[in-house]
């Protein structure tokens, strides 16, 4: 009775209330592991896979050689950003149930998730062999092939699984993306429209046409087709090509000077790439803050996003004024506030991209941690502290850490 009222609860969307009915069940029955996998399920359909694992582990102390445990431990740790640890889960669930399409399935996503594209293919084509026609494989190898430039592939499996369900708004924020990484924005934003006409809550597909409406823009196109580049990179290759710029970006413009013994190549390299360095920085909100002014787009801003374009704002006309200084003054050190301004602004805009109120709470105190350091730093430099624009940079490098904290806790949502 309880289990077929949950499933009912669970498939209208109402978790909270199944959520109740499981616990209930949990304590009528606290040696069947049945009761604490779908306590479970009801916490992870609320995106509480923290809360889930302590249950989770109750039910495989009573009964370890359960597929569905380990499948269901996995997805717990995925969400909350342990991909590897996921990924061991489910090679215990695949021993035990080798023929269930759904431990690899969600293999083939984790897989992608850490960009182990080749990984990702071989474990989602071993689920279409097992079942052909699973729209959701389908979607998976679709989204794999796009990101592997074989354009023609993933839109071949896409046209099956909206043969099979025109209506499906998932198959169009799947096709909508694929759309948008293989540069056909027009047929993005159709795809992205379609999926919120059918589900007006579907936040993917809201975020997917925000995406489509700054890859209009040429220069946000230049950056998004560098960032395609530079997501392949692992995390800490990541962290050192933008420390790399914090601490040698004014040793690069002086070395292209002197190799080519030309002021004018030093001042042209010095400029270029301390704009690109604050494009890349703060595109999401400058982006944000040029949608915002379009009435015609502005409707893709969340009331957060709108938020986070008037702070992230005041940062960006720091910026401008760092520029002046520069000029002015002659001083490096104001491009390195440029820098920071810009990457505040970003981090800004990324803190209101947040869905959860939790996830902002712990972004604003690591911001406000680093922002402390960096101003003492900043203070001693003017100041005279021997050594201060090293720690200067590092502090910057500290807010970069931030940023990816925040990109951490956006991939646990």
């Amino acid at each position: 009775m309880h289990l077929v009222r949950i499933v009912q609860l669970l498939q209208m969307g109402r978790s909270k209330e199944a959520e109740e009915i499981a616990r209930d069940w949990v304590v009528n029955e606290p040696n069947n592991p049945e009761t604490f996998y779908w306590l479970a399920r009801c916490l992870l359909n609320q995106n509480r896979g923290k809360e889930a694992m302590p249950t989770i582990d109750a039910a495989l102390a009573l009964e370890s050689m359960d597929a569905r445990f380990h499948n269901i431990r996995a997805e717990a740790l995925y969400v909350t950003g342990k991909h590897r640890a996921a990924l061991k889960a489910l090679e215990t669930a695949i021993e035990l149930d080798p023929d269930d399409e759904d431990n690899l399935i969600l293999m083939g996503y984790i897989q992608l998730k850490l960009s182990q594209r080749p990984k990702a293919l071989e474990s989602v084509n071993r689920a279409l062999a097992l079942n052909p026609q699973s729209t959701r494989a389908l979607q998976l190898r679709a989204a794999i092939l796009a990101r592997m430039n074989k354009k023609d592939a993933a839109a071949a499996d896409m046209q099956q699984v909206l043969a099979a369900d025109a209506d499906d708004d998932g198959a169009h924020l799947t096709q909508g993306w694929n759309c948008l990484l293989g540069g056909s924005y027009q047929q993005a934003s159709i795809h992205f429209a379609e999926a919120l006409r059918i589900d007006p809550t579907n936040e993917g597909a809201r975020q997917g046409l925000l995406q489509t409406f700054k890859a209009r823009s040429f220069v946000y196109r230049i950056l998004f087709g560098f960032l395609l580049w530079y997501a392949k990179l692992p995390t800490m290759g990541q962290i050192a090509f933008l420390g790399g710029f914090i601490f040698f970006g004014d040793e690069i413009p002086l070395l292209l000077g002197k190799l080519t013994n030309s002021s004018t190549v030093y001042i042209l390299a010095d400029f270029s790439i301390t704009v690109f360095l604050i494009l890349l920085l703060a595109k999401d909100a400058i982006f944000n803050l040029v949608i915002y002014c379009d009435a015609s787009t502005r409707i893709a801003l969340s009331d957060l996003e709108k938020r986070g374009v008037f702070w992230s704002s005041w940062f960006l006309v720091g910026i401008a004024g760092f520029a002046v200084a520069r000029l002015l003054t002659g001083d490096y050190l104001f491009v390195t506030h440029s820098l920071a301004a810009a990457l505040a602004a970003g981090i800004v805009s990324d803190i209101y991209e947040l869905q959860f109120a939790q996830s902002r709470r712990k972004a604003w105190i690591s911001v406000l941690a680093v922002c402390a350091l960096s101003a003492f730093f900043t203070v001693g430099y003017y100041l005279g502290m021997p050594e201060a624009r090293t720690f200067v940079s590092m502090s910057f490098l500290a807010m970069i850490l931030v940023a990816f904290r925040i990109n951490h806790l956006r991939d646990q949502e």
